[in-house]
């Protein structure tokens, strides 16, 4: 029997926790959970949202961003939080309700960079760099980590979840859920499944969606979605004009600072939009069709 969400809510964890995306993440998190923990008034239930993060020091700013976004939820939800505090007499007008509900966050937040804390958790949020293998990686690390029924969920942007399922043995246990950046203020959520995703994870997923406020897309478990599925394939577009160039004898150097060039003339944006440092653009995902899930391909420094 699946657990109710807000009994989930009461052990949550994000890794990557420092990150911008995690972090925005985290912020969405420790506002849904505080306000189950207000909802259930139960003083025996602990909740506790596990922040995990290589770089401590960086944990640490992220407290303050996820306060930042407690106070903006806070003063569009007055009404609300005067429902919670309806019983303490020292909280008083706006300005305290909202003070009072940034500082109530703080408590269920755990700053660390060890995976053991997030043993007793629900529900899992990865947001850590978009690498295939080193997803893959640490989602069995975490597999090995967390408990039996927990589910996973991966903001990953490109990489199809039936990759990051079989490469993990999470038996369909892994949803895709891909927030826009900054996750606070974009509305839309990319939902993606696979065939084999667990049903309960699908109804979770989409009640925490609705909580949070967000407008989701579902989307084909295919590399890039939808959001990146049109960059990918000029990607992948632009990466075949730049070979075509180096056969006809033209250094790849100039090949890509030519199509670069063009697509800043004609379309407007530099390469269809892939990141451009210099002379380097690097990584891009596409299908493949004939059983990898992915190619990867990447143009080093120059």
């Amino acid at each position: 029997m699946v657990k109710s969400l807000d009994n989930m809510l009461q052990n949550v964890s994000v890794i990557g926790a420092a990150g911008k995306m995690g972090k925005g993440i985290a912020a969405l998190l420790a506002v849904q959970m505080l306000n189950s923990k207000f909802r259930a008034n139960d003083p025996k239930k602990e909740y506790r949202l596990n922040l995990v993060d290589l770089r401590y020091g960086d944990l640490n700013a992220a407290l303050e961003y996820i306060e930042d976004e407690a106070i903006r939820w806070a003063e569009k939800h007055l009404n609300e939080l005067k429902g919670f505090y309806k019983d303490r007499s020292n909280i008083v007008d706006n300005e305290d309700h909202i003070t009072q509900f940034a500082r109530d966050i703080r408590p269920l937040i755990v700053n660390s960079t060890d995976l053991d804390i997030m043993q007793d958790s629900h529900l899992v949020f990865e947001a850590i760099i978009e690498e295939p293998d080193l997803k893959i990686k640490k989602s069995k690390e975490l597999k090995e980590t967390c408990r039996e029924d927990a589910l996973y969920f991966t903001n990953t942007s490109s990489i199809p979840i039936n990759v990051l399922d079989k490469g993990a043995a999470l038996n369909g246990k892994i949803i895709g859920y891909h927030f826009y950046n900054p996750p606070p203020k974009q509305r839309l959520l990319e939902l993606i499944t696979n065939k084999g995703t667990d049903h309960d994870l699908i109804k979770i997923g989409k009640e925490l969606a609705k909580r949070l406020e967000k407008t989701v897309v579902e989307s084909n478990d295919i590399a890039g979605f939808i959001g990146n599925g049109h960059f990918m394939r000029e990607c992948m577009y632009a990466a075949e004009e730049v070979e075509r160039l180096k056969d006809k004898g033209m250094a790849e150097a100039e090949a890509i600072f030519r199509i670069n060039d063009i697509s800043r003339s004609y379309l407007q944006r530099p390469m269809g939009n892939i990141p451009v440092n210099g002379l380097c653009w690097n990584r891009c995902y596409t299908k493949d069709y004939e059983g990898n899930g992915y190619i990867w391909r990447r143009y080093n420094r120059l």
